[in-house]
């Protein structure tokens, strides 16, 4: 306790001394816990076990927030008969929660002290009873949050500002199993002591063991020194060099170098004689390529929806999905906490597919990892398309790849990805409805229940995703609509918010629909055990949410079913004169689970996929001299999921190579006051033919790089366990004067531009 009373004798003690005597401590003891114990939430005790098929026993306990302590004093007895499930096979999670709450307690009598008049027109000092509560107690009160039925269900949120105390799954009879939350549980400070020493004898060993490393790895130097071949040297700078390559590291200042062309950062694509393309390799660069967009040879079509906003979308009937329409009470959708907050728009997401034999597979793949992602930036860049990468571990694990030879298709799964972020700003009172989506449906328009407004009102609709805790994201936003007074409607008929463009809504995900309020607007609201999937939030700053579980907008998510599950959708053909070898499609569109879209070209009076083919030497463009195909996308599903694509964020890439390149890179320079006289340069080359291809490697240095230096000796070996491909060496040596700097050339030839090969990765080191 940092604060006491102090009274002194014969003083008068008044109800403010009494009053801190009461809080005083208090506030110390929470002071206590929150700076040495617990600063956030957990609890103790609280043990749930099953009490027959429909009840659970839970011990007394106490929970902890902030620092404040609340308490059940007395075991109590918890029914989940209402819970059970009346379908067979199905289950629910019952989440057991805790929350504190102070309340006025120990009701008891006083007498106090009471001047009272007389009848004589005196007074008289008389015993008056007072019946009040006398203390302030901190209860901790037990409560559930229930998941939707399922034969699988998942998990509900806890609600914030509780604190989860264990999930009872439970069947068509009754209790199947009770799991303790015990990573809520407050820490035992003598666990932690005795934790933390084992630790500290376990660090003391690891110490022991690193001085003997050290002492091993002198011994391992010493004898490298006097054994170790100049071949054994050069393959391990040349790994090492490598490794650097894919950190990062920069290879400026150092003798040796790598570069897996994955992106143009060690290329001087500024120089006038550089000709080559960096794609996963160096490949050869493009003789001639047009870049159209995607666009409908009949945007007219009665077989599709929303083509004047530039989306192949099928045909669908709006049907109602989601629907809570039992009125109970009515609440403010607006009011006086008037907001602004900053939404981030998704687009779609990206599928990448490419096709010739320009597109054979390169070993040192990189194309979602690390290809052209610039990790200062956090933006990632393909073919003209930016993305803004929020999370790296979600990025590598968002995307699937297929590399094949001449064939390659890269998808994100997660059907919106931030590309070419929008930010939107929305004003007004801030509120959302959360919901689960029990399977995939694109959703046209979202609707709610008004039961009155005043004029001048509008209202901003938006479907955004949820954190894990179930509250939502303004960071990932899918749609929005804004409505005005004028067209608001009166409950029991909606209002609907119809999107420019249907939403995609995937399976098992919790949404929320956030509403920006302007003006007096009354909402519908239902019952609070009417809808159990979901939790109204009131934003109370423009950036937290807080949930009330009791309440519930009423309001609905309508869905698209498609009219047509397989529907052939004609495109603008494609053309490049002199013929077309390749093609790259970057489309953004979403794909759901059981649906598919299939590019598709007219070759020989048939329709064919792109897709793999067998390695025959016959490719989907035979010999490459067309210059003209039709061209359409077939689209299948089902009724409820059909592939969606925005021809607005599309675009294909028609060229044939070039039959030579030329490769130049970036200087390297060396450490100050270093300089070498030779140099060697090592190239891992895929696909080769050595009847048909041709290649060399020169050094550049001197003033402005301007000095050609030929190799002494080159070396050309295959690559173990693979036939097609070369390593090949070119030692530099005599090189007088000394340098401090140089550029390494590659030049390559083909004699058919049909059949080329890429450089994987180039090696260099100097002496």
């Amino acid at each position: 306790m940092y604060r006491r009373v102090v009274v002194g004798t014969d003083q008068e003690v008044t109800q403010e001394d009494f009053d801190r005597l009461g809080v005083w401590p208090q506030e110390g003891d929470d002071a206590i816990v929150r700076d040495f114990l617990l600063k956030g939430r957990g609890f103790t005790g609280f043990v749930a076990t099953a009490n027959g098929q429909t009840a659970v026993s839970i011990a007394a306990g106490r929970v902890y927030d902030a620092g404040a302590q609340y308490s059940a004093d007395a075991a109590q007895n918890f029914s989940i008969a209402s819970y059970v499930p009346l379908i067979a096979g199905q289950k629910v999670i019952v989440r057991l929660i805790v929350q504190g709450q102070e309340v006025d307690g120990f009701v008891e009598a006083r007498n106090n002290e009471r001047e009272v008049v007389t009848s004589g027109g005196g007074s008289t000092v008389q015993q008056v009873p007072d019946t009040k509560a006398r203390a302030k107690v901190r209860n901790a009160v037990v409560a559930a949050v229930v998941s939707p039925s399922s034969a699988a269900p998942v998990a509900p949120a806890t609600p914030i500002g509780a604190v989860a105390i264990a999930d009872i799954t439970v069947g068509t009879g009754g209790i199947v199993s009770i799991e303790r939350r015990s990573e809520n549980e407050a820490p035992d400070l003598y666990e932690v002591a005795r934790d933390f020493a084992e630790q500290q004898e376990e660090i003391g060993l690891i110490k022991q063991t690193i001085r003997g490393l050290r002492n091993d790895m002198a011994a391992l130097a010493s004898q490298l020194r006097n054994s170790v071949s100049l071949e054994t040297i050069a393959a391990v700078v040349s790994d090492v060099a490598g490794i650097k390559d894919r950190l990062q590291i920069p290879d400026t200042g150092s003798p040796y170098g790598a570069d897996n062309f994955l992106n143009n950062a060690e290329s001087d694509i500024a120089n006038f004689d550089y000709y080559s393309r960096i794609e996963e390799g160096i490949r050869f660069p493009y003789a001639n390529y047009s870049r159209p967009t995607l666009s409908l040879q009949n945007p007219n079509d009665p077989n599709f929806a929303y083509a004047a906003q530039s989306l192949i979308c099928p045909k669908f009937t709006v049907v109602d999905g989601i629907l809570i329409d039992k009125q109970a009470t009515t609440a403010p959708l607006g009011g006086t906490t008037y907001q602004t907050m900053q939404l981030t728009q998704m687009t779609m997401s990206r599928q990448v597919t490419r096709y010739g034999d320009w597109y054979t597979v390169c070993t040192n793949s990189g194309f979602w990892q690390s290809g052209r992602y610039d990790p200062s930036t956090q933006i990632f860049a393909i073919d003209g398309s930016t993305y803004q990468v929020e999370s790296i571990t979600g990025w590598w694990a968002g995307h699937q790849s297929v590399r094949l030879r001449r064939f390659w298709s890269d998808t994100l799964r997660d059907p919106y990805a931030v590309y070419a972020p929008v930010t939107q700003t929305i004003q007004g009172v801030i509120k959302a409805q959360s919901f689960i989506q029990s399977q995939d449906r694109w959703v046209p328009t979202i609707k709610v229940g008004l039961a009155s407004w005043a004029a001048g009102a509008s209202i901003t609709a938006s479907i955004v995703e949820c954190f894990d805790n179930g509250t939502p994201n303004p960071k990932r936003a899918l749609a929005s609509a804004t409505l005005a007074a004028t067209n608001f409607k009166t409950f029991p008929e909606f209002t609907r918010f119809p999107f420019t463009k249907p939403v995609f809504l995937s399976k098992g995900q919790r949404y929320a629909v956030m509403f920006a309020t302007t003006g007096e607007v009354t909402a519908s609201l239902a019952a609070g055990s009417d809808f159990l999937g979901g939790t109204l939030f009131e934003s109370t700053d423009g950036a937290f949410f807080s949930g009330d579980l009791t309440k519930d907008l009423c309001f609905g998510v309508e869905y698209c079913r498609f009219d047509v599950t397989r529907l052939p959708v004609q495109l603008n053909g494609i053309n490049l004169d002199g013929g077309i070898h390749n093609i790259g499609i970057v489309a953004g569109m979403i794909v759901p689970e059981n649906a598919k879209a299939e590019w598709q070209l007219q070759v020989a009076g048939s329709w064919r996929t792109i897709e793999p083919t067998a390695d025959d030497g016959v490719t989907l463009f035979g010999q490459g001299t067309t210059p003209y195909y039709d061209f359409r996308v077939m689209l299948t599903g089902n009724e409820w999921s059909m592939p969606v694509i925005d021809m607005a964020a599309s675009q294909i890439t028609l060229f044939r190579s070039a039959s030579t390149f030329k490769h130049i890179s970036s200087p390297y320079l060396m450490a100050s006051g270093v300089t070498v006289s030779s140099i060697m340069v090592k190239v891992v080359v895929e696909n080769w033919d050595s009847a048909r291809h041709a290649i060399t490697a020169f050094i550049l240095h001197g003033a402005n790089y301007a000095t050609v230096k030929n190799h002494s000796v080159s070396v050309v070996k295959t690559v173990v366990n693979r036939p097609e491909a070369r390593e090949i060496t070119w030692t530099f040596t005599g090189i007088s004067p000394a340098i401090s700097g140089f550029k390494v050339r590659l030049d390559g030839a083909t004699n058919n531009s049909r059949i080329t090969y890429h450089i994987e990765n180039r090696t260099h080191s100097a002496a």
